[in-house]
């Protein structure tokens, strides 16, 4: 997650005075009653050493675990910033005591990045046996798509029926923006997101809101991968031809960097196109720019409640059957731009963030159990060896996009990370708490997602009589729509 120079989470770190005293009144009381039901804290890390007893000593490191899990399950109940904080110091005292195999390695398939993003200090961290505070980041964003992944899925249990419940989910509540929105950079360069600025914000481009969807699907046991297309290679004359009068010369070349690398000779990027999901021998396909899944052969029946029941098209069915993707053409000049040609050969590509190959997350994932499992690990070079086997999957790589965002985030100018601070300080206010319990669901009550949205929208009268600053104000009418 993207930080400012003190190195906590932007929108864990600002928190304006007149934030405070706003939401200061409506959570006094739940911070008192929160004093009364948490977890009295364990001793520190160091205390253990002092204990004496083996028994006793186990049994404060097992308080470390079981403190920290269970106040991160229930982050919306504090200051999230100075919990966090404890909870990666507990964490940290727990794995003192643990014994970890000696002949662990990290999955082969970090291999195929490139030389900047190995380079990355989460890459080659991958073995280190504590935690850091940029871990909490990782933490939130399993738990909170566990939350939402549990409630969210639906009541059947067949595969398809729950990622449709998600997918469902995801196109509903994260809002689709283009790559040259709010979050602009130099040359109107998208500033990327990580999901848990995605989830918090509510918006995010095609392949944000695609990410979201693969870890929602990933907490329910859901397998889930980006389809890719290659470039087209001209294989006769024709084809070259056609492809001479669409390039463009290097100097006309909007993107320098595309350009360059088009002069160098450097194999191109496949296009993103769709999510896939696996369930028995087929691949499910959702469009998160439509927002629906590719509808499968057939009528489209209605639900009890006359909407549209979209049962989704598999990728074999969408590769064989033209009409499949040609019943998606608004008109002759208006056509999906994908053809069934295209995905014949397709890549695959793999969600693997590099906290879920961290081995301090997997050891943490194994101690987890009932309501409180959460995946925090994957292993993209088994699940690789499955998506081979499936027709029209030419190729299996790992996704770049997680790494991308934080090369990118590590190298925001101080403008770009001063529009990040502006864009996420509305999340500062009631509208944090109720996205929290949102993610789990929580809506009814007084301490419910509804409550805290209604009080994330003070009334014009009360936005023109408070006294705060013009950009106080505008967070607070920013923070308005946004619950709105």
């Amino acid at each position: 997650m993207s930080k400012p120079p003190g190195g906590r989470p932007l929108y864990a770190a600002f928190q304006p005075r007149w934030a405070l005293l706003v939401i200061l009144a409506g959570i006094l009381g739940g911070l008192i009653t929160v004093a009364h039901r948490s977890r009295k804290p364990p001793p520190q890390a160091s205390d253990s050493q002092e204990l004496g007893a083996a028994p006793v000593a186990n049994r404060w490191n097992e308080e470390f675990f079981n403190y920290a899990i269970d106040n991160l399950n229930r982050l919306e109940e504090f200051d999230a910033a100075a919990m966090l904080q404890q909870i990666i110091d507990r964490l940290n005292g727990w794995l003192q005591a643990q014994e970890f195999p000696a002949d662990w390695k990290p999955d082969a398939m970090i291999t195929m990045l490139p030389e900047p993003l190995l380079m990355l200090p989460a890459v080659r961290d991958l073995d280190r046996l504590s935690f850091s505070y940029d871990d909490s980041a990782a933490l939130e964003e399993a738990c909170w798509t566990r939350d939402i992944a549990a409630w969210a899925r639906g009541k059947q249990q067949d595969d398809v029926s729950r990622a449709e419940h998600l997918f469902d989910w995801t196109t509903r509540n994260i809002q689709l923006e283009t790559a040259h929105g709010s979050q602009n950079g130099p040359a109107g360069r998208h500033v990327a997101q990580t999901p848990v600025e995605t989830l918090l914000l509510g918006q995010g481009t095609v392949l944000e809101r695609a990410w979201v969807f693969i870890l929602l699907a990933r907490q329910q046991g859901l397998e889930a991968a980006l389809l890719a297309i290659p470039e087209a290679k001209p294989s006769d004359k024709d084809g070259a031809a056609a492809g001479k009068k669409k390039s463009k010369s290097p100097e006309k070349e909007r993107d320098p960097e595309r350009a360059a690398e088009k002069r160098s000779g450097a194999a191109e990027e496949p296009r993103p196109w769709a999510v896939a999901v696996r369930s028995g021998q087929q691949l499910y396909l959702f469009d998160p720019r439509l927002g629906l899944p590719i509808p499968a052969p057939g009528p489209i029946p209605h639900g009890a409640a006359g909407q549209l029941e979209i049962r989704p098209a598999t990728l074999a069915e969408a590769a064989t059957n033209v009409d499949v993707l040609r019943r998606l053409d608004v008109d002759s000049s208006r056509r999906y731009p994908v053809r069934a040609e295209e995905i014949r050969q397709v890549v695959a590509l793999l969600e693997a963030s590099p906290s879920y190959l961290s081995r301090r997350m997997k050891v943490v994932e194994s101690r987890l159990v009932g309501k409180q499992k959460a995946v925090l690990s994957t292993s993209p070079s088994a699940q690789a060896d499955c998506w081979r086997a499936y027709p029209h999957i030419a190729e299996v790589r790992l996704w770049k996009l997680p790494y991308e965002t934080a090369l990118a985030q590590s190298r925001l100018t101080p403008e770009e990370r001063q529009q990040k601070m502006l864009l996420l300080w509305p999340v500062l206010t009631a509208l944090a708490k109720a996205r929290l319990l949102h993610f789990k669901g929580a809506f009814a009550g007084e301490q419910s997602a509804t409550h805290y949205y209604l009080a994330a929208r003070p009334s014009n009268a009360d936005l023109s009589a408070a006294e705060m600053n013009g950009f106080a104000r505008a967070i607070c009418i920013r923070a308005k729509q946004n619950a709105s």
